[in-house]
């Protein structure tokens, strides 16, 4: 991540991978953890760079999922292992050799984030222990979608794109006490 030109916000600019339009390429993670007073986690994550017209058009794809249990307790509404997060998301790119010199980009990224409750316990109650009477729950979801051209214009690198963010948040809180 850096800042500076073509930014989200004038803060933050994301280089993801292009797809290679000369090579194929897969990979597949499935992976397994164990949160400490939780339980199972799962990740799974998938990538596909495929070149349709090879030298002239290949679409690059990575699809992720992955689930964390909580470790924090609820009594004041039964409720054990509260905090528990899911994030899913999909990224697709699709580029084109327009000439020898221009490159036109199509980019979706997609991310849902979950928790099913906030991440904080109450000290006075022990270890990982609250005892809020409405679950916080929080949701962040992010779509991202631009088109692109890269090349070369009057012997300068030059980039054009036009992109669209939406960007949706919640987060209810608990101010009973």
């Amino acid at each position: 991540h850096h800042a500076g030109g073509g930014s989200l916000g004038g803060v933050l600019r994301i280089a993801t991978r292009q797809p290679d339009l000369d090579g194929f390429d897969a990979m597949a993670m499935v992976g397994l953890s164990q949160t400490a007073h939780g339980g199972i986690g799962t990740e799974l994550e998938s990538m596909v760079n495929l070149p349709l017209l090879p030298g002239r058009l290949a679409l690059r794809t990575v699809a992720y999922r992955d689930s964390q249990d909580g470790y924090i307790n609820n009594p004041a509404l039964g409720l054990s292992h509260i905090n528990g997060s899911q994030r899913e998301g999909f990224r697709a790119a699709l580029s084109a050799a327009l000439s020898s010199e221009w490159v036109a980009t199509f980019n979706v990224t997609d991310q849902s984030i979950h928790n099913d409750d906030t991440q904080y316990a109450i000290r006075r109650l022990g270890r990982r222990v609250r005892d809020n009477l409405v679950r916080e729950p929080h949701d962040n979801d992010f779509l991202e979608v631009h088109v692109g051209a890269r090349g070369a214009f009057l012997g300068q690198d030059a980039k054009l794109t036009l992109a669209a963010v939406r960007h949706d948040l919640s987060s209810p809180y608990d101010a009973s006490a």
